[in-house]
């Protein structure tokens, strides 16, 4: 059979974010309703764009400027190099040629980094969803002046719900059990059941803590399951069970046939010669009330 070990845990989001805006600016849209379930890359918020189209046209112009002043440059180097090659001019006068056109290629890099980062923050007045989940309720709606940075206020919070972990506590005798009958921690499987609900959901082990907490004498343990109807939601209360990693030989006897003498358990045999005897026995887990 395989043995079965039982955990109280908790489910936690496998992703779990707070949309906040990257650029100030004015709501103009809030394009979800609350508690609705959103793709990844699905915009959720609008900030003002116009300041930050603004901002992308002058980049773009600033560029095109940078650009026509490198091939004037250009130019200039080219005539001051033929002159030089005819000395009809000192060497001074190519090398200040040359320096022109340097600076005029760093004006280019930088006018392009300036459109990069304009384009950037027009893209950030459209705030997308970073994942597929549930999106919580708006926390601020249209026509709230939002501004960026670190005191930046939470729009609202989303967390996925295609999969959840449950996170729990293993003890020290069973972690190291299993850790030794299994090659790989992903083969140990995990029965999660909510509270007083029938429904088995299946997963497995996705990680193991790094270390033990000596205080507990436990490891957290990480399992992942599917939401395969989308009744599981994060923060939900679980009972885990933790099944071997492989199958074992063991007795099973039927609870019924176990007596209780003080603190100790025994069971009646009959013997070849038909003879009823008492024994005293050590008792495992259970297995299918047995």
């Amino acid at each position: 059979v395989r043995l079965w070990t039982r955990f109280s845990g908790r489910l936690t989001a496998v992703n779990s974010a707070e949309i906040k805006p990257q650029v100030s600016g004015e709501i103009q849209q809030v394009l979800f309703d609350d508690g609705q379930q959103v793709q990844q890359g699905e915009v959720l918020f609008i900030i003002d764009p116009r300041p930050y189209e603004a901002e992308v046209q002058q980049a773009q112009a600033q560029l095109t400027s940078a650009r026509s002043r490198a091939t004037l440059a250009r130019d200039e180097l080219d005539r001051a190099r033929k002159l030089v090659e005819r000395q009809l001019v000192s060497e001074s006068v190519f090398d200040a040629a040359n320096n022109e056109y340097r600076i005029a290629n760093a004006h280019i890099e930088e006018a392009e980094s300036a459109l990069v980062k304009a384009k950037l923050d027009l893209e950030y007045a459209h705030i997308k969803a970073p994942f597929t989940g549930l999106i919580s309720r708006a926390e601020l709606t249209v026509g709230n002046i939002v501004e960026a940075g670190s005191s930046a206020p939470v729009l609202a919070t989303l967390v996925s719900n295609q999969q959840l972990y449950a996170e729990f506590n293993v003890d020290e005798q069973t972690y190291i059990r299993s850790m030794r009958q299994c090659d790989l921690v992903g083969q140990m499987p995990v029965q999660l059941t909510l509270a007083d609900d029938d429904k088995v959901y299946r997963g497995k082990i996705h990680a193991f803590d790094n270390r033990l907490d000596i205080s507990t004498g436990t490891i957290r343990a990480r399992a992942i399951f599917e939401n395969t109807d989308g009744a599981l939601t994060p923060g939900m209360y679980a009972n885990v069970h933790l099944g071997a990693p492989v199958e074992t030989n063991v007795m099973l006897l039927p609870t019924k046939a176990i007596g209780t003498n003080q603190d100790k358990k025994f069971v009646y045999i009959v013997d070849e010669n038909n003879t009823v005897g008492y024994r005293e026995v050590t008792l495992g887990e259970y297995y299918q009330g047995q």
